[in-house]
């Protein structure tokens, strides 16, 4: 009787003492972003464990482009970046989304959206390009198409991709620098590293810049990255999305209070300078909220404004489709 009073009390406190299987299980949230050194450092305090959760298990997939649209539009991940051009179309497509961060994405003051020509060339004035050739890295890139837009608004210029008033060329980015300072086109649009590097070295120089232009338009600094999930999977879990984006805040915070250590530690695993890395630290907005009324605002004028000139069919507002509890602090 003793010994089976003994099993009792054991097997009771066996009971008691091991957690239940659920009570610290975590949530899965996967977050897919495009394969890209700036982004390793908003997401560096989190891949560090500096910005950890009890809350939710985050799994980060990088992704080259192609496979970030594809992966957005089949709606593969819980969480996923996208142009901010790219959420208009596929809106009237039928994809209900919700924006759940987009201050990552707010372009700096600076020579972001530019149009270069070597620093020797003749041409002055961007309306001295019409029926020349403009290396650009993607014909339907985000900023491609902010620069037609800021072209168009501007100047009034036939900014279409084919039989307008530019002979827009796609080129491999690494290879767009060479072609302008070899004549093979009169100008090019550089992506950010080659920006960082024309500034540097005074080989090149800009002849447009749309950032000003859309900013001043837009009464707010243009959006171009926006990470959005997707309603229906939103309202499942709220407090799992909600964790995710105080991480993302916090990991973007840490980076831009450390940035010394967090570009550094990025540069050693990329082919990119330290310099440029803290350089577009420098840059990045400060936000009280993953996503502001300046976004919605940026967002309403640039997507009306691809409309006006024929780049867009249909705009929703920008205010239908941001996540309520993103925009509280």
């Amino acid at each position: 009787m003793r010994k089976a009073y003994l099993a009792i009390l054991v097997a009771c406190g066996l009971l008691c003492a091991a957690p239940t299987p659920f009570a610290f299980a975590k949530t899965k949230l996967s977050f897919a972003f495009v394969t890209d050194p700036t982004h390793e450092m908003y997401v560096y305090a989190i891949r560090k464990g500096i910005v950890k959760s009890d809350k939710i298990d985050l799994e980060l997939v990088t992704l080259a482009i192609p496979a970030l649209i594809q992966g957005f539009l089949g709606k593969q991940y819980d969480v996923v970046e996208t142009s901010m051009i790219a959420i208009p179309r596929a809106v009237e497509r039928g994809l209900n989304v919700s924006m759940l961060f987009t201050a990552i994405g707010r372009l700096s003051p600076g020579p972001t959206l530019d149009i270069w020509v070597k620093k020797d060339s003749p041409v002055k004035s961007v309306q001295e390009l019409k029926g020349k050739k403009i290396a650009v890295f993607g014909l339907g890139s985000t900023a491609l198409t902010m620069i037609r837009v800021a072209l168009a608004k501007e100047h009034k210029l036939n900014v279409a991709l084919q039989g307008g008033d530019f002979n827009w060329v796609q080129l491999p980015t690494a290879v767009i620098p060479a072609a302008v300072q070899r004549g093979e086109t009169e100008a090019g649009c550089l992506l950010y590293g080659q920006v960082f590097e024309a500034r540097k070295t005074g080989e090149f120089r800009s002849i447009y810049s749309g950032v000003d232009v859309l900013t001043r338009e837009a009464g707010a600094r243009m959006v171009l990255p926006v990470i959005v999930g997707y309603p229906e999977k939103i309202t499942q879990d709220e407090e799992s999305y909600k964790e995710f984006n105080r991480m993302l805040v916090a990991s973007l915070r840490y980076a831009s209070q450390n940035k010394q250590e967090v570009a550094a530690a990025v540069a050693k695993t990329s082919n990119v300078s330290t310099e440029f890395l803290i350089n577009v630290l420098d840059g990045i907005a400060t936000f009280k909220t993953p996503v502001e009324e300046a976004d919605l605002k940026a967002l309403d004028y640039f997507w009306n404004a691809a409309k006006d000139v024929g780049i867009l069919k249909s705009v929703p507002s920008a205010r239908s489709l941001a996540w309520k509890p993103a925009m509280v602090p």
